[in-house]
């Protein structure tokens, strides 16, 4: 259950965040294509369905606009992702950051989901 969480995470971030692909310069290595990408999905996927909260839409409703928008942008740019994947798959620097990035996520993740989200809502 929880690879599947982690998957659709990095799932919603990469994708949200290729809608900003074109602001990325060209000359970049793919490595920082990728931390551009990853990082300004997460900055989306966080902030729109906290940002809706306040407007009264809870977030197991609002996050089916991310998970939806993010697949949006993979399904448009479905033809390059096998050649992205080659590409990032070969590069060792990439291949070790999405290690820290999982290790991240399920070392800061084992609490909430040990404990349940009801019991840690506020300990933050």
């Amino acid at each position: 259950m929880l690879l599947w969480q982690l998957l659709a995470l990095f799932v919603c971030c990469l994708g949200a965040g290729l809608a900003f692909r074109f602001l990325i310069p060209k000359e970049f290595s793919p490595l920082n294509k990728v931390l551009f990408s990853l990082l300004s999905g997460l900055f989306l996927v966080v902030l729109i369905p906290q940002n809706l909260v306040y407007l009264g839409v809870p977030v197991r409703i609002s996050a089916w606009f991310v998970l939806g928008a993010a697949l949006v942008q993979m399904w448009f740019c479905r033809h390059r992702i096998v050649v992205w994947t080659r590409s990032l798959c070969s590069n060792i620097d990439i291949r070790i950051l999405t290690a820290v990035i999982l290790l991240t996520i399920v070392f800061h993740g084992a609490v909430p989901v040990q404990q349940g989200l009801e019991r840690y809502y506020g300990k933050g």
